[in-house]
This record gives C-alpha cells, structure tokens and sequence, in this order.
C-alpha cells in the first residue's frame, strides 16, 4: 500500500505509522487524513494476524502540529454545516483508532501540539524524548480542543489539570507528562525514541491479541459504565476467551511446566541484557 502524506510498514507483527509532512511540522492535511483512514482500516482487518501491535510517530522534528492552520483561512470554514461534517470525519477515524484491539504506542518527538496532541492521547502508551512538547493550542486561535481531546485529556490527567492544561494552552514538558500519568516512558535521548518504543511494541507479539483487545475495548467503557455493566461486559468477555487457543495452549504449557509464551518479565530480564 503506498501513501504519501502517513507512511505504513508491517514487519514482524509491528505496525509503523509515521507521519510524513516534516516540511510542515506533520500538519494534518486532508491527504494525511486519508492515508490514516486507509492504513486504520487496514491494520482493523490483519489485527492478530500480521498486525500485533501498532507503533506511531512522525518524520523530522515532530510529531504532528495539528491542524494545517493556514488552510484555516478557507470559505468553508465559515459554514457550520460542512465543518460539523468535516469534524465528523474525524470523529470516526479517532474512534477507530482509539479502539483498535492491539496496543498502539506513540513515539512523540519534538512537538504534538492540538491535533496532534489529541493524536497522541488515542495511543495506549506514549514515549517521549528531552525536546517532547505537548500544547493543547486551540484557546491560541480561539478554538476548543478537538480530535478527541475534550474526553481522553481529563481521563488522563483528572478535570483540574486538564482545564489548566486546555484554557492555558501552554506547554507540558517530558516530566511533568509523566507526573500526570500520560507518558510511560521518557527516553535518554531524542535518538533513542523510536527504537525503544518499538522494541517496547514488539514485546506485544507474543501475547494474545484477544486477550487485549477485549480488555482493552471493555475499559474504554469503564467510565461510562456502572458496576454491574462492567460485571456483565466481564463475564461475556471471559467466557469467549476461555475457547481461544492461546488460553487452551496457555493452561497446557502450565500443567506441563512449559515456559509461558508471554512472559512480560523474562522480556524485560532479557531487554536489560
């Protein structure tokens, strides 16, 4: 598959996304909106397959910029109609991609500022480098957050630090990010971003893509949810596990004192050798 604006690779159950407008800081044209449509879909339809896990970051030195501002200036911007449809648009792709059933990680480098910023929120887990700078700029243009933001920032950071993080529209660094909770790791240099992240990812390609997809698609609804809901989503959930064969073959490996085919500590005993 070939695009342009968001580069995709599949190698060894690793999906790549990167996003290649470096001239413009990956700014999010209609094209790049496109291509993310495009390879979305495809990663839904080989998840578990030749897809186990999804990494995304961007080309130069950014992530995303967000929104292409200079095309803000367009007539179509002044009719309500055609941007409650664009926003739309969007609204389907960032649903999608929030609820893949494989784990999705961003390496963001430099910048993720509005958009992208949102961007980075719909990955499961986020690595940062020193120069990493999250914004949440729209209040800068007069705008509200959009591209998801307005749900998963206050169930990153809590509603008080979202409100400050979204009416300052300033920046958040590496640490403090991690402080909050929504970065996972920082890494020691810029250089070192994408290959540790990756190497966290392939860690993924071993493990049960349903397993995670299911819990991972059951506590996207958790703060919706009452408890007995949960319950409920639990035990159907559960109940379909039980039949897959990786469970079978999991409860086979232990009875015959057979190591584990996903041994996320052995992972990391063998990653610090």
């Amino acid at each position: 598959m070939d695009f342009k604006h968001a580069l995709y690779a599949v190698e060894d159950g690793l999906a790549t996304i990167t996003l290649n407008r470096p001239e413009a800081r990956n700014a999010l044209s209609e094209e790049m909106r496109a291509d993310l449509d495009a390879i979305i879909q495809d990663i839904k339809a080989n998840a578990g397959d030749t897809v186990k896990a999804v990494l995304v970051t961007g080309a130069g030195h950014s992530f995303c910029a967000g929104g292409d501002v200079k095309a803000m200036n367009s007539p179509s911007r002044q009719d309500v109609i055609a941007g409650r449809a664009r926003m739309r648009r969007s609204q389907t792709r960032l649903f999608e991609l929030l609820n893949l059933e494989v784990p999705v990680i961003a390496a963001v480098n430099g910048h993720a500022a509005g958009a992208g910023f949102g961007l980075a929120l719909m990955a499961d887990f986020i690595f940062a480098g020193p120069s990493t700078r999250f914004t949440c700029s729209f209040v800068r243009i007069g705008l509200m957050p959009d591209w998801g933001l307005i749900y998963t920032l206050p169930r990153a950071v809590g509603m008080q630090q979202a409100k400050d993080i979204v009416f300052s529209g300033r920046r958040v660094y590496p640490e403090e990010a991690k402080s909050l909770g929504f970065v996972h790791t920082i890494t020691a240099t810029d250089q070192a971003l994408v290959p540790t992240a990756a190497a966290f990812a392939r860690r993924f390609t071993n493990a049960s893509t349903a397993a995670i997809g299911t819990a991972k698609v059951l506590m996207q609804k958790a703060f919706e949810s009452d408890h007995r809901t949960m319950l409920e989503y639990e035990a159907f959930g559960q109940a379909q596990l039980y039949t897959t064969p990786f469970h079978q073959d999991a409860v086979r490996r232990f009875a015959a004192k057979e190591p584990s085919l996903f041994d996320w500590e052995q992972m990391e005993r063998d990653a610090a050798e």
